[in-house]
């Protein structure tokens, strides 16, 4: 899946109306929020750990300097079989964030 399509992916897990965003360039707050949710999950399992089993063998990324995700069709480099994964992990910050008392 490319990013704009994780961002999708989000928005319908999270059962929300509608099927933006359209782009990863939206401006809107809404699109917005799972724009985040997607670049940071991606983020933060790059850095989670450096011996996952999915990561490839041909030296397409780099543990000191984790892919960014940026345009609509940027993909992660991960097998396209676990890229729900991201989507996942950005959905369960996305309920510890809405969980937070302080907010």
């Amino acid at each position: 899946m490319t990013y704009l399509q994780l961002c999708q992916r989000l928005r319908a897990e999270c059962q929300d109306i509608g099927l933006g965003p359209t782009t990863v360039e939206s401006t809107t707050t809404r699109d917005q929020g799972y724009i985040q949710a997607i670049r940071e999950a991606w983020l933060e399992i790059q850095l989670l750990r450096n011996d996952w089993t999915f990561w490839p063998d041909d030296g397409s990324y780099s543990l000191t300097e984790p892919q960014i995700l940026n345009a609509d069709n940027d993909t992660p480099f991960i097998p396209e079989q676990y890229h729900i994964a991201i989507v996942y992990f950005a959905l369960g910050q996305r309920a510890l964030s809405a969980s937070a008392a302080e907010l």
